[in-house]
């Protein structure tokens, strides 16, 4: 019987690690996600990000609490006080987090038309156009 729980574990494991890879869209959003917090330590920098992909998962969360029951808690195994510390550092804003996604969607315009108006348009949308 332990054996066969070691033989689970370990295929859960193999299945979080494969998931989990650089190559995977969950990977990618925890790399993007992580760059937005340069100040923050690498431990916090993962939090927030699990935390933004948490809040994009669910849509909408009307707590912290919430986002750790719904989703975070399933795909961490960090603690729910691990991510009120992470996002009570001072480090996160609402501000902050617009900054930087606005800077990182600037810096994709080519050099030539960097001195042209832009319009950033937003469309959170989920319907087809």
């Amino acid at each position: 019987m332990k054996s066969l729980k070691t033989t689970n574990t370990q295929e859960k494991g193999y299945a979080m690690t494969s998931l989990y890879t650089e190559k995977s869209v969950i990977g990618r959003l925890l790399t993007i996600f992580s760059s937005l917090f340069p100040s923050a330590t690498r431990p916090t920098r993962h939090l927030l990000a699990w935390s933004l992909i948490a809040q994009l998962a669910l849509e909408s969360a009307p707590s912290v609490r919430c986002l750790f029951r719904q989703f975070l808690s399933k795909q961490t195994d960090a603690s729910l006080n691990s991510y009120y510390r992470a996002l009570g550092n001072g480090l996160v804003t609402d501000a902050s987090i617009r900054q930087a996604l606005a800077l990182r969607a600037f810096a994709i315009v080519p050099e030539a038309l960097r001195q042209e108006p832009i319009l950033l348009s937003v469309d959170d949308t989920s319907i087809a156009k």
